[in-house]
């Protein structure tokens, strides 16, 4: 497998596929899979004193390479650039996919194939829908190709299945979450079901990387080959001497967040941010900003030895410079809903210029189901107006620890794959001068032992 090859960019030419592709054949690779984004930008690309299509120079590439073995394609998000994704299907299996009306884009193009008693499945996440404006979906993999993929993982049991998504599930050493599938907790929800299925293989984050979660070897593709016999598969790599096993060791963040959890008095308690924090993201306006703290100033954490500070000193300049502030407290975690679940944190204020502050979830629900508006035990909105305006706290906060508890019962069946912290000005106002100045403690979610 490889990903991201965008041809034309990132110092990737013609020589360096036709390497990847001579190494393939070398190791008498069965076939090969590019996990999203063969090229990038405009179709047509200089080349030498004239101009080539990057599709058909990619095809070429693929021709040129004796013994290369079948070249397979998951479609990335820069497929829509150029001609769009019928051009890449054209080029590279001429005459094979049909009925196309323009470009194609419109379209998810997603499939599976059974060899040699493995399953192997490619999906699709991207498409834009013609209109003013056109509809742009990027990241997101719709409901019926989640249906279809149910249906033909049911359809495959007992057979070691391998599935091939550009975006990806998860990104636990790196600091672009917004990158991730949209609705991946949709995706895991349906893979978990399925033990056949033990490795999910990614592009899009342009780096290297073996995670295990959720039953899965999730891996984040540069260049990787796969060897399977019977029903076990091990990643290799390719050297001068033949194939050897990769040297990588994988991250178990299944065992990371299996420590998040402990039971108390027949209660699971599931804590987030409570000895470490995640990395906030590289574009998180409160990056620099928020950090684990112990007592401090007299106000003393309500659970264990430190507490959330965001702290922030608001200049003149800054007063007009942000629409919201915010970090991201959780990336990894893909948390299930049960009956009985509460979701709740302690908030105080310490001579804060404003209160406006909510933890915000990002919920998955199944299809047909909306989610509701979440509400702490006053009242309040626990969650984001819109994405600039954060329900003040009405001073509770200002005294002392305000402690704020949502039931999310009714949710039950839905997934939480991404948690959120933001503080926004005052209806949209000017920031006031002065110094943000917030204490948040004890993120968690609870539900009884016994489901």
């Amino acid at each position: 497998m490889i990903a991201d090859p965008h041809i034309h960019m990132y110092n990737w030419r013609d020589g360096e596929l036709a390497k990847q592709l001579r190494g393939w054949a070398a190791a008498k690779a069965r076939f090969g899979v590019v996990v999203g984004d063969l090229g990038t930008g405009k179709s047509l690309q200089p080349d030498g004193d004239g101009q080539t299509r990057q599709q058909d120079k990619f095809a070429r590439t693929i021709a040129s390479v004796k013994g290369c073995p079948p070249v397979l394609l998951s479609m990335g998000n820069h497929e829509l650039d150029g001609d769009g994704k019928k051009s890449w299907l054209d080029a590279l299996y001429p005459g094979v996919v049909k009925g196309i009306t323009g470009n194609g884009n419109d379209r998810f193009f997603y499939y599976s194939f059974n060899y040699r008693g493995c399953h192997f499945v490619c999906l699709d996440a991207n498409r834009i829908l013609p209109g003013r404006p056109p509809k742009v979906d990027l990241g997101m993999l719709p409901e019926d190709q989640l249906e279809w993929l149910e249906k033909d993982l049911a359809a495959n049991k007992g057979k070691l299945t391998f599935v091939f998504l550009h975006e990806p599930v998860e990104q636990v050493h790196y600091d672009t979450p917004y990158y991730l599938l949209k609705n991946r907790a949709g995706l895991i929800g349906v893979l978990k079901r399925f033990p056949d299925v033990q490795w999910i293989f990614h592009g899009h984050l342009h780096y290297d990387d073996h995670v295990k979660a959720w039953g899965l070897n999730v891996i984040h593709c540069g260049s990787h080959i796969v060897r399977v016999t019977g029903q076990t598969a091990q990643l290799a790599r390719i050297t001068p001497k033949g194939l050897a096993p990769a040297q990588k060791e994988p991250y178990d963040l299944g065992k990371e967040l299996a420590g998040r959890a402990s039971q108390e008095n027949g209660i699971v308690v599931y804590r987030i941010g409570e000895d470490k924090l995640e990395p906030p993201g590289r574009t998180c306006s409160l990056k620099k900003h928020v950090r684990l703290v112990p007592a401090e100033d007299g106000v003393q954490p309500t659970h264990g030895k430190t507490m959330m500070k965001i702290n922030k000193p608001l200049a003149a300049r800054d007063r007009n410079s942000f629409t919201h502030l915010c970090r991201y407290l959780s990336t990894a975690d893909v948390i299930p809903i049960v009956k009985g679940m509460k979701f709740s944190y302690d908030v105080r204020c310490a001579n804060s210029v404003y209160d406006n502050l909510a933890i915000q979830l990002r919920i998955t629900m199944p299809k047909g189901r909306q989610r509701g508006r979440l509400e702490n035990q006053n009242g309040m909105l626990m969650e984001n107006v819109h994405a600039y305006h954060s329900p003040s706290l009405q001073g509770k906060a200002d005294a002392s620890w305000y402690h704020r508890e949502a039931d999310i019962s009714a949710l039950a069946g839905g997934w939480i794959d991404m948690i959120t912290l933001f503080t926004t000005r005052p209806n949209n106002a000017p920031y006031p001068a002065g110094e943000l100045n917030i204490y948040v403690d004890d993120i968690k979610f609870t539900w009884p032992a016994e489901q």
